[in-house]
């Protein structure tokens, strides 16, 4: 049962992702309360925690790599940034490093159902953030318009038509990326 319209919107794309691209070598899905974790300094700390959804990307015969963390938030959001939010694309992020990935690239969205801040981490663990308040009818539309290229460089499997990401490798093995994505107004 989905519980919230951005859970059922999450869904639905990863959805079209797949039939638009196919999943015999990528199979894009969500995944509610998941648990991530990361394991510091040789297994001596670790960290753990359940954002609301991540976004998955799976090759065939690869283990899976998050690629978007979303958190739904009760209160109203500031401008700062959403600390727990970086925590989660961090441990991401140092989890596809320590898995020899050489270009690592997490997503991140807060929402309080009024704005929605959207992240970008990389390997430099610079991260970058746009924040779009909701307004007027055609808001949805920029919405999914987001997530939609955010799942298609995820799957770096093959071209998109309108020209985001990939790493020209379509035989399902995981590959460096050209990672050209850049949130902008």
């Amino acid at each position: 049962m989905l519980s919230s319209a951005l859970e059922w919107t999450l869904h639905r794309i990863a959805y079209e992702v797949n039939v638009v691209n196919g999943i015999s070598a990528c199979m894009t899905y969500v995944q509610s309360r998941a648990t991530l974790n990361y394991n510091l300094e040789g297994r001596r700390a670790r960290l753990s925690g359940k954002p609301d959804f991540t976004v998955i990307s799976r090759r065939r015969n690869r283990r899976p790599r998050v690629q978007l963390v979303v958190l739904e938030r009760d209160k109203p959001m500031t401008s700062n940034p959403d600390t727990e939010l970086l925590a989660y694309l961090r441990m991401a992020v140092q989890g596809r490093r320590d898995a020899s990935e050489l270009e690592p690239v997490v997503y991140g969205l807060a929402t309080d159902g009024n704005t929605m801040a959207f992240y970008r981490l990389e390997k430099t663990e610079k991260y970058q953030c746009t924040t779009r308040p909701y307004k007027g009818a055609g808001f949805g539309r920029d919405i999914i318009t987001i997530i939609w290229k955010i799942f298609i460089e995820a799957r770096h499997v093959v071209p998109h038509p309108f020209g985001w990401g990939s790493d020209g490798d379509s035989s399902g093995t995981e590959g460096g990326s050209d990672e050209r994505v850049r949130m902008s107004d």
